[in-house]
């Protein structure tokens, strides 16, 4: 049905949700068999699998079904890594920060409790800050973004992904646009990401230098330009 619809990649929640269910991030939904007939279902219909997967269990079974990239992987042990370092010529991992900083930051109403959600936030992030290096020294192709469109954590909010990378994980301004434009056309295998020939004119102006500070692309009034598909979207003025 979803190559029908046009679908290129499903997502498998193979880890629990601590932000929703409190201590559920161990839990494990599927099956060492259902994993392996969803991945061999995928690539049968030529679709890759996406797999939210946050313990070392989670982790395997993404893996074992041929993820393309997994998000968070939060809670990886040495043998994880291992496992995600082994498959790095084909999976991609995205830690998906941005949702877990924005908790943190979020000030609820009073009818709203996120002290559980906060807390998880502020584990995760201590956890990436280490893992998410060590996996890049490696040479595992890591991506920023994910987790938008929530009330604290809204869409259009998704540059600041840049920042974080910077601030937390210890990328360079520069490391942090490759993760998010060249490694980004790589993870969908389509000519996107770069300014080469042959490539879609994706394209923006700014106004500063993001490879010095890459806040910059958090402010609309710095997008001087705006071209998708060879198309101006907004035009720099004159």
């Amino acid at each position: 049905y979803c190559k029908e619809q046009g679908i290129g990649s499903l997502k498998l929640v193979v880890s629990g949700e601590d932000a929703l269910k409190p201590g559920s991030a161990k839990d494990i939904h599927y099956t060492d068999e259902e994993m392996e007939a969803a991945g061999s279902a995928a690539r049968d219909a030529g679709l890759w699998i996406a797999t939210h997967a946050y313990y070392p269990e989670a982790i395997r079974l993404a893996l074992k079904a041929g993820a393309r990239i997994i998000y968070h992987a939060s809670y990886a042990d040495a043998a994880a890594a291992d496992a995600m370092i082994a498959a790095k010529d084909t999976t991609f991992y995205a830690p998906s920060p941005g949702v877990s900083i924005a908790a943190l930051e979020a000030s609820p109403p009073p009818h709203i409790d996120m002290t559980y959600m906060k807390t998880s936030a502020a584990e995760r992030m201590e956890l990436e800050s280490k893992l998410v290096p060590a996996l890049k020294a490696r040479g595992m192709r890591i991506l920023i973004g994910g987790d938008y469109g929530f009330p604290f954590n809204p869409n259009g909010r998704n540059a600041r992904d840049l920042q974080i990378f910077v601030e937390h994980f210890g990328y360079t301004p520069a490391e942090a646009l490759v993760a998010a434009t060249k490694l980004g056309g790589e993870l969908m295998d389509l000519p996107v990401g770069q300014v080469k020939e042959g490539f879609l004119a994706d394209l923006l102006l700014v106004d500063g230098d993001p490879t010095e500070d890459v806040t910059i692309l958090q402010d609309k009034d710095r997008l001087a330009m705006i071209m998708k598909d060879g198309a101006l979207y907004k035009a720099p003025a004159v």
